[in-house]
């Protein structure tokens, strides 16, 4: 009989990546989850498939345990066969079809080596190269180049980088893969071709490098660049930090106050915290992002002003979420009321990505068992495993991670998260 209870949380489980699923398929053979496992098997439902690495591993387990494995392989086959619009879905897929191959299983074997470069999705013709080379390590290669050269042969726009030459060279170092493909380039044209094809890549990005600007000073250089992430691991002495401030006190051009703005996200505003807070009341204006810059540069600093701001937009915003970086380093005992509704509140990914950062944050800085309830309400909802992880560092630093949550670690997609359970097995309140 199917478990409604059981196949919610199942469901629910597996498309955000959690352990539970796991454990679920372990413990409830009389449940069939076959439909929810195959689901999340022919789409990927990371918030970030790109940055959050492959849930290959995670379903291929959940998979062993428990599930009807023909027709699941049978839809994963199928999907990857047909798969023409989500890039990290294709990969997915792919790294399925690897761990089947790996069991000996020829059909996925030869999935894997006739989708290869077929049916491509824009910009994503490589996908499938990572298998191929575990596979069958330099005759992969050599199958790849051959494909990938033959397809610059009919298509004189299509282009290659030396990305798979440099994948393959750091898992093999002692086979010298570009040499190795040119004595093979003598007799066929289409790895001749791709090499060929890697070098005039190599040649425009030479051609193309910009010569490093020189800045005669710190606010010179924020004025003028357009990018400043770069600037946020520079060293950066206090007469600097000073120069910039007043410079800020005096500025009215908006576009240089967002910039110096920008620039006070990463590092703390050496002077009284009223200048900033000045615009970060301001009315927000679509034409600049002075709020949000100063909201950023006002999470480094403690003062009583700035509690009093951040709680009066917590309590008052209809986007409260906005603020919450403002406890960062003005947090008391008894906010955890406040961060705990805030986060019950919350259904947009998006802004459930941007909270787990902030609640992370403010609980490494300010350890207290408090900090359970807000922590594990955003952990339960969370689909982005990546930002899962930086809510389970905090909840481990504050001794708040409850045993049921605990288990589920062990089994996360998130490879790192299952590290983290491994390194400090017992930890739990």
């Amino acid at each position: 009989m199917r478990n409604t209870e059981n196949h919610i949380l199942f469901r629910n489980s597996i498309r955000r990546g959690t352990g539970k699923a796991y454990l679920l398929a372990t413990r409830h053979h009389d449940c069939d989850f076959t439909d929810e496992i195959i689901s999340a098997c022919v789409k990927n439902y990371a918030y970030d498939g790109q940055c959050e690495g492959s849930r290959a591993f995670y379903l291929y387990r959940i998979i062993q345990a428990h599930g009807n494995k023909k027709r699941i392989k049978k839809a994963i086959l199928k999907a990857l066969a047909n798969e023409a619009k989500d890039t990290w879905t294709l990969t997915q897929l792919f790294a399925l079809a690897l761990l089947f191959a790996k069991e000996g299983d020829s059909q996925f074997r030869d999935a894997i080596y006739q989708r290869f470069y077929k049916n491509t999705i824009e910009g994503s013709d490589w996908a499938g190269y990572e298998e191929i080379i575990e596979l069958d390590g330099f005759s992969g290669l050599q199958h790849i180049a051959t494909v990938l050269g033959q397809g610059m042969i009919d298509d004189p726009t299509k282009w290659q980088d030396d990305m798979i030459l440099l994948h393959f060279s750091e898992k093999y170092p002692e086979i010298n893969a570009r040499s190795e493909l040119e004595k093979l380039a003598v007799r066929s044209l289409q790895i001749a071709r791709y090499l060929s094809g890697i070098d005039e890549v190599e040649k425009t990005i030479s051609e193309s490098r910009v010569v490093p600007e020189n800045y005669s000073s710190l606010l010179e250089e924020i004025m003028n660049r357009k990018v400043l992430y770069s600037l946020r691991k520079r060293a950066v002495t206090e007469e600097e930090l000073l120069t910039v401030a007043n410079a800020l006190i005096e500025e009215e051009d908006p576009s240089h106050i967002e910039k110096m703005l920008h620039f006070f996200g990463y590092f703390k505003f050496p002077l009284d915290s009223d200048v900033i807070l000045k615009h970060a009341r301001r009315k927000k204006n679509p034409n600049n992002v002075i709020v949000a810059r100063a909201i950023d540069a006002l999470k480094l600093i403690a003062s009583d002003a700035v509690r009093d701001f951040a709680l009066d937009r917590l309590e008052n915003s209809r986007n409260p979420e906005k603020y919450v970086g403002l406890l960062i380093c003005n947090y008391k005992k008894g906010d955890s009321v406040l961060l705990s509704q805030i986060a019950s509140h919350v259904k947009l990914d998006y802004v459930m990505e941007g909270l787990a950062q902030d609640y992370s944050s403010i609980y490494e800085n300010n350890l207290t068992k408090e900090s359970f309830q807000p922590l594990d309400s955003i952990y339960n909802k969370m689909t982005c495993s990546y930002c899962r992880e930086c809510i389970i560092k905090a909840m481990v630093k504050n001794d708040v991670v409850p045993a049921e949550v605990f288990e589920e670690l062990q089994y996360d997609c998130n490879e790192e998260i299952r590290n983290i359970a491994r390194a400090c097995s017992g930890v739990h309140c």
